[in-house]
């Protein structure tokens, strides 16, 4: 099973509690000069808005659109940064480059693939989400699989 269909593989994360907020996104990329690229936004109240106008304003799918959006930029940003043909094929001239929501079907595909073990793990070091365990148990299990393709 190859991951390479399912790249790039964008993983967005947010979570409120408390007038406090905080979204993450990792991107996995499939180039090997930027195999990995991740980010991270903290939110909170600051001293004029109160924790239930921005717990009732400030949604996890509101913050999740706008760390997608981010994501997106910065997948963009690194293709330029690393090969402007590239991007200009790719992005500007006009193909579509669109990010659908997904099940983890990619997300179980990458962690069948030693390429991306390391990756992966450090998704796992770099997270502050609770809502990434569930994936982490699928990752611990799956990464032990040794895929021996038929000769």
């Amino acid at each position: 099973m190859s991951p390479t269909g399912n790249l790039p593989l964008i993983i967005v994360v947010a979570q409120t509690d408390n007038g406090k907020a905080f979204s993450e996104y990792f991107i996995f990329t499939g180039m090997e000069k930027h195999p990995f690229i991740y980010g991270g936004t903290g939110y909170d109240t600051g001293s004029n808005i109160t924790e239930a106008d921005f717990n009732r304003l400030v949604t996890p799918e509101d913050i999740l659109e706008l760390q997608l959006a981010v994501a997106k930029a910065q997948l963009e940003n690194t293709i330029y940064n690393m090969d402007k043909e590239f991007h200009r094929a790719i992005i500007l001239e006009g193909r579509r480059f669109e990010f659908e929501p997904t099940n983890d079907t990619p997300f179980r595909c990458l962690a069948m693939d030693k390429r991306f073990k390391s990756d992966i793990g450090a998704m796992f070091a770099k997270t502050n989400s609770q809502a990434l365990a569930p994936l982490k148990t699928v990752f611990n299990v799956l990464s032990q699989i040794n895929i021996k393709p038929d000769k």
